[in-house]
């Protein structure tokens, strides 16, 4: 019984690559025009959203530094958001919390950061 030629599997994954970028798939979410009407209540239902909340990361790279953090964001109420930084460890870098009239800043070690007020 013949060996299969392994020159062959080894381009199998990327065959399957490139068949699976040929895809394609049809958006399903509100019409594509911005007149229709389900545009329009889907429009209408994001403004009436007042609490959600999303998670995620980004980096920062430069020449002189990289950063990485994941972020925690919540909308509460009407005008309340809290956003959490965390480290890749997940231990909580900063902390912002906002509403009406207060604004506070938290630092990992649990400090309050004085609000600053710009110069004219």
């Amino acid at each position: 019984m013949p060996l299969p030629d392994f020159r062959l599997i080894r381009l199998l994954p990327l065959a399957a690559l490139v068949l699976t970028a040929c895809s394609v798939t049809t958006p399903k979410g509100p019409g594509k025009s911005p007149d229709s009407p389900q545009w329009r209540q889907h429009q209408q239902d994001v403004r009436n959203l007042n609490q959600y909340q999303t998670r995620g990361a980004f980096a920062y790279i430069s020449d002189q530094q990289k950063v990485y953090a994941r972020f925690f964001w919540q909308q509460t109420g009407q005008d309340r958001y809290r956003l959490l930084l965390t480290n890749p460890l997940g231990s909580t870098e900063l902390e912002l919390n906002a509403q009406p009239g207060n604004v506070q800043l938290v630092d990992n070690k649990g400090r309050v950061i004085p609000p600053m007020t710009p110069k004219r």
